[in-house]
């Protein structure tokens, strides 16, 4: 886990010495609160370098009353004997209870290597002032290969779980001068991410470097900074409204996982339970659109472990920790149009789930907001500041000016007057004459009929396309290709589609592009089209000669597209090379055919939302 990156002000002022002098004084308080309500309360400080992690506890005496049942002699004091006894029965259930995990789960073996029992005077303690003394040991752990993470846990209660146990730790890493800190209270674990490539920063490291540091860190942890804190992710878009809800499985603690070992859920176990999750969150957390409550349709919901590469693609099912996995909700809502008002209200809290991080994306916008268990009202409520339409796609319309059905029609009146006219003059017979006038007439209306229907020209000049005119039209047909796919509903992309293709090229390349903006490494997930850059593109002249009319043109560009979740994003862009057939259609010019002849791997890069 890494400081959080919405607050790096203050976490870069956290220092090893002020964070221990902040412990000493929480540990001073505490004792005097716990003399008269007993807890256990323990202090953990741990250095970790490449190999090897030492953990150095120090616990009140009393603990050895509270856990373990050390009773006072007749004269109401704990011997020394008695203490060393216990304290050697509790050292072992220390380092059964206190477990540290690796990236798999799988718990590291400690080992003990020394005690600390100076602070016990050799005549024993009065029973009044356990309270007044500690004791301590130092255990140590080992690894092949420095971690990536480590999750540590504590299960120190006394056996009736009449007393709550606090342990506070304080990890450091060797080489960073900040360390991490964190509160840990009885199946409330907590994961620690560790970064052995970057440079370490000290107190005097100048205010843009520690920046700098926090936004690699953030693109790291794809913005997912605490392991044991439950994240809102809600996307707001023309046509769904989408909730991502990223939860700690420690903190699913009102569903009862029916695991055969209680530290890990297999894979069969994690689909036997997907049924309760779902049912869970279907039916809390409410959301209304424009005043309407809209049931959620369930996606997805996966398991995760601690290993941040499983956001980055869809990874293969695996077994997870209990102690360190997540499980991943994603929730879709239709809505009839661009929303006007979205509510969200957060219902499901519990003892282990208090507080939930939630980030808002409407559109190409980002915001952050909490819900917390102690809050009297926890909705967020969103309006619409005003959206702009999908611009409408037009055709690009031919070049020249047809001879409409009104002007061949006159045209063909005109002329046979004419001809009967001077058939008239030359053979003097009157029936030539009433015959041009009959003929104008029926050429008139049938002039007036097409007018008044609006048919479509019966001829068009065949164009001559100079270069730059070729590129005009071809870029312009390109760019209403995938601009097409900015709308949602099938319908609505194929009219698009028809504004700028023809032919069967038109279905083919709707179902072809539709199934290229799939993401597999995102469970098919459909991308949104980013961009479309046109890179080179020319008439290719022998392809053009084969053709009847219109031109052959070849074109080189790069499309960019992108698939979000867990509030980052997965971009992806290719480059292709295609020779297109451009050719005339009525009134505008359309595209009838498409040969793809070269796509190059497509380039990934995932980065976070910035807010």
């Amino acid at each position: 886990m890494t400081p959080d990156p919405f607050d790096f002000q203050r976490a870069k002022k956290v220092n090893w010495h002020s964070l221990l002098a902040w412990m000493m004084v929480v540990v001073g308080a505490a004792a005097s609160w716990a003399a008269e309500h007993p807890v256990s309360i323990i202090t953990a400080d741990i250095y970790v370098n490449r190999f090897k992690a030492t953990m150095q506890l120090k616990f009140f005496a009393e603990d050895l009353t509270l856990i373990q049942g050390l009773e006072p002699n007749d004269k109401g004091l704990y011997d020394r004997a008695s203490i060393d006894k216990t304290f050697a029965i509790h050292r072992e259930y220390l380092l059964r209870n206190i477990q540290l995990r690796g990236l798999d789960g799988n718990l590291i073996t400690g080992k003990i290597v020394d005690v600390n029992d100076s602070d016990i005077p050799a005549d024993g303690i009065e029973q009044a002032q356990l309270m007044n003394f500690s004791l301590g040991m130092v255990i140590e752990y080992s690894f092949e290969q420095p971690p990536e993470v480590l999750t540590i846990s504590q299960d120190v209660a006394d056996p009736d779980f009449l007393f709550p146990s606090e342990m506070k730790v304080l990890i450091k890493q060797a080489g960073i001068d900040a360390p991490q800190a964190s509160m840990l209270k009885p199946a409330t674990p907590e994961t620690f991410r560790f970064d052995w490539t970057s440079a370490p920063l000290s107190d005097s490291t100048p205010e843009k470097d520690w920046q700098k540091w926090f936004d690699e860190q953030r693109e790291k942890d794809l913005g997912i900074s605490s392991y044991s804190s439950t994240y809102s992710f809600l996307y707001i878009t023309r046509h769904e409204v989408r909730h991502e809800i990223l939860v700690p499985l420690a903190s699913l603690s009102e569903i009862k996982f029916k695991n055969k070992d209680a530290a890990f859920l297999e894979i069969d176990e994690q689909d036997a339970i997907k049924p309760e999750i779902e049912k869970y969150f279907v039916e809390g957390n409410p959301i209304q659109i424009d005043g309407i409550s809209v049931k959620p349709l369930v996606e997805r919901i996966d398991f995760y472990g601690a290993d941040v590469r499983d956001f980055v693609r869809l990874a293969a099912r695996q077994r997870v920790s209990v102690a360190n996995g997540r499980v991943g909700v994603m929730l879709s809502f239709a809505t009839k149009g661009t929303p006007n008002e979205i509510r969200l209200t957060w219902n499901r809290f519990s003892e282990s789930l208090k507080n939930v991080e939630v980030v808002v994306f409407p559109f190409d916008k980002a915001e952050k907001t909490k819900f917390a268990r102690y809050l009297p009202e926890n909705q967020y409520v969103w309006k619409n500041p005003g959206t702009p339409p999908l611009p409408k796609l037009t055709e690009v319309e031919r070049i020249g000016k047809p001879i409409s059905q009104p002007a061949l029609f006159f045209l063909a009146g005109a002329a046979a007057c004419l001809l009967a006219g001077l058939g008239g003059i030359f053979t003097r017979r009157s029936t030539l004459s009433i015959t041009a006038v009959v003929a104008c007439a029926a050429c008139a209306g049938f002039g007036w009929q097409a007018q008044r229907s609006q048919w479509p020209p019966l001829i068009w000049p065949r164009e001559t396309i100079a270069p730059h005119t070729a590129q005009e039209i071809f870029r312009q047909l390109h760019k209403n290709i995938f601009r097409a796919f900015d709308y949602h509903a099938d319908t609505d992309i194929y009219d698009a589609l028809a504004a700028s293709v023809d032919g069967p090229l038109l279905r083919e390349l709707n179902l072809q592009i539709q199934e290229r903006l799939k993401m597999a490494d995102q469970g098919g997930a459909k991308s949104r089209i980013d961009e479309v850059n046109f890179l080179d593109g020319n008439i290719d002249e022998s392809a053009t000669k084969a053709l009847s009319r219109g031109f052959a043109y070849r074109c080189k560009w790069n499309l960019v597209g992108s698939v979000e979740h867990w509030g980052h994003i997965h971009q992806r862009s290719i480059v292709y090379e295609a020779l297109f057939e451009v050719e005339p259609r009525d009134r505008a010019w359309k595209i009838t055919s498409m040969d793809i002849t070269h796509e190059e791997p497509p380039q990934i890069k995932i980065s976070v939302r910035r807010l």
